[in-house]
């Protein structure tokens, strides 16, 4: 997993940080002795059942078996995954304020041209009305919205 070099600074700071291994023994070894886990991906159920010291893990996606295992010792699991309605619905939110020219109107804001010029006109941009509008793509944001 990346993170911001600030970020990881931080976290540094706070706590005993160690790289987790893609796999080998190393990696075992590693998860034995973490207190917490901060990862793209979960470990699978047979590394978490080998964490004895495991008590919370942060990862994008953890399959239901291994996030069931997790909780049932008491292993508080935090997912981003949640965050996909909110994904499709930033989308819509950018599709909109390309549609009604925000970006540039607040370009012209900035630039001291208002109150001195109407900018009414120029960035008024176009409505929604009689339009469809849509985020197409596979998995569950580009999934129908509900």
């Amino acid at each position: 997993m990346s993170l911001h070099p600030l970020a990881e600074a931080r976290l540094r700071s706070l706590a005993d940080v160690r790289r987790l291994p893609a796999g080998g023994p190393e990696r075992v070894d590693a998860l034995a002795w973490a207190d917490g886990l901060l990862a793209y991906g979960a470990p699978t159920r047979r590394e978490l059942a080998d964490a004895g010291r495991i008590r919370a893990m942060a990862v994008h996606l953890a399959p239901t078996d291994v996030r069931d295992d997790a909780r049932d010792r008491g292993v508080a699991v935090i997912e981003s995954t949640r965050l996909w309605r909110t994904d499709a619905e930033h989308t819509l939110a950018l599709i909109l304020a390309t549609l009604h020219r925000v970006p540039a109107a607040d370009a012209a804001v900035r630039a001291g041209r208002w109150p001195h010029e109407d900018l009414k006109v120029p960035y008024s941009g176009r409505d929604l009305a009689d339009a469809r509008v849509g985020v197409l793509g596979g998995g569950r944001i580009g999934g129908p919205l509900l």
